[in-house]
């Protein structure tokens, strides 16, 4: 199930996972505190309200630390939880470790560290998240509790993409209940179960099958939307889906199901008038402006966090190989309009010697320093030279070369939308997408590009970026 939040589709379960580990940590932290940290001469109500003031700040910045290990991704796939644990387990122990050091420091520097009372800390936080995930887990997967269960009408090409999701894809976040078929003409493909034919015979059939089978959303993917008059048996049930809203069950068409459940658009689906009538995809000046502040504090941060490994990557690649420490080219920003990217050099000086190339995987022209920046993502980081000059955003689609833009937007839909904003270091695309190197990969980040466009503002940049964390500390989708 999908909350949306400032505009961003987020899933039930991540949301709840999130607050119930925010809770355990304000718990295990006050009560460590309590115990280790008090100080006897002081008064002890006083204490007990700083160190519940003190937890509960704690509590909040460990979970916007960690919430990139909250997403679909990573919360339904089995197999990233080792490192989800490790990042998640090291992030609560160096921060509890800071504060504990902070106050020993502060109020009580001529007793002994309370090393005991920090690593008892971290032990419990740490086996009551285990059990809380555990509880989530089974909730998720054995009783199918937080997911719609989903009807769809139609069985054509999109009720088909609904289907393979539903059968292959383990972060889905819906069940399927079937398909039901309207119209002789229809196309059918392969899908299943589809239901009986009774359902079309009569008004309220629909409605009634809904409600006694717990159906809590009906997907609509009927491209054939016209219906001769007094016939139930063909085109749109317009007057059985009203029915079903009136009984409290969602109708939903395909277009907005798939972008909600898969966080992309359906670039094969959508039409100028569902950009036109969207209630999204408005950049206002209030948001540019917004976005501009953002980005130069943001940059200013970060350029000061980083600066010690600028430095070392300078060296390293100094070291590596022969040729300048960066790279500049030529990519597409705002409107339109070129300019000079800047990045650490991570390729021989010759790689484009017989023109421009997508970037593939094991790319025999990176170096290996340009290895390892291009898994972490160092190389990106000179870009915020650019974002400081205003050409690019912290938050946006990937800035792309001209001659592949003037190629793309021949043959990917809405191609040239993705310049209606400027382009970013990192974006909702890029931790959800691997570098493209082929035109199905170009499709797809647009796909992604197209939903940050629609859903454009403050809270998803911030879930952008802490998600980045994640990406970068796994080397995701690096080429």
């Amino acid at each position: 199930m999908m909350v949306r939040v400032f505009r961003h589709h987020i899933s039930l379960y991540a949301i709840l996972l999130a607050f119930s580990e925010m809770a355990l940590f304000s718990v295990a932290a006050f009560f460590m505190a309590n115990i280790t940290l008090r100080d006897p001469g002081l008064d002890t109500g006083d204490i007990d309200l700083n160190i519940l003031v003190a937890s509960l700040a704690l509590s909040v910045f460990v979970t916007v630390c960690s919430i990139g290990f909250y997403s679909r991704r990573v919360t339904m796939r089995g197999g990233f939880r080792a490192t989800q644990w490790v990042a998640a387990f090291l992030i609560v122990s160096v921060v509890l470790g800071v504060v504990f050091l902070v106050h020993w420091w502060l109020f009580s520097p001529d007793l002994r560290f309370p090393l005991t009372g920090w690593g008892a800390a971290v032990g419990i936080y740490a086996l009551a998240a285990v059990m809380v995930r555990v509880v989530f887990d089974r909730l998720m997967r054995d009783r199918k509790v937080l997911r719609k269960r989903v009807l769809v009408l139609g069985t054509g090409s999109q009720a088909e993409k609904i289907y393979q999701v539903a059968r292959t894809d383990d972060q889905k976040l819906f069940e399927l209940v079937g398909f039901l078929s309207f119209g002789r003409s229809e196309e059918r493909c392969d899908v299943q179960p589809v239901l009986s034919d009774n359902l079309r015979t009569d008004r309220y059939a629909l409605a009634d099958f809904a409600s006694a089978n717990d159906v809590d959303e009906i997907v609509v993917t009927l491209r054939d939307r016209r219906r001769p008059e007094g016939k139930l048996g063909d085109g749109l049930p317009i007057w059985e889906m009203m029915d079903c809203k009136l009984r409290g069950i969602q109708v939903t068409e395909f277009a907005n199901f798939w972008e909600r459940e898969l966080g992309k658009v359906d670039l094969k689906t959508i039409r100028p008038s569902w950009i036109i009538f969207s209630d999204g995809f408005r950049v206002s000046m209030g948001k540019r402006v917004v976005k501009r502040i953002f980005d130069i504090a943001v940059s200013a941060m970060f350029v000061l966090t980083v600066l010690p490994i600028m430095l070392l990557t300078m060296i390293a690649i100094k070291l590596d190989s022969r040729g300048p420490i960066f790279y500049s080219q030529e990519r597409v920003g705002l409107d339109g309009r070129t300019f000079s990217v800047l990045k650490f050099r991570s390729m021989r000086t010759d790689a484009e010697a017989k023109g421009a190339q997508w970037a593939s995987k094991n790319d025999d022209r990176v170096t290996r320093v340009g290895r390892f920046i291009r898994k972490t993502r160092i190389d990106e980081i000179p870009q915020i030279l650019n974002v400081l000059k205003g050409e690019m955003s912290f938050v946006g689609p990937r800035p792309e070369r001209p001659v592949f833009v003037n190629d793309l937007d021949e043959k990917v839909p809405f191609y040239r939308e993705r310049h209606r904003i400027k382009p970013g270091i990192t974006g909702w695309a890029q931790i959800n997408y691997p570098y493209g190197a082929t035109l199905e990969d170009a499709h797809e980040k647009h796909a992604f590009d197209l939903y940050y466009l629609k859903n454009i503002g403050f809270f998803l940049d911030i879930v952008i970026l802490i998600q980045t964390v994640r990406v970068v500390l796994f080397g995701e989708g690096a080429r």
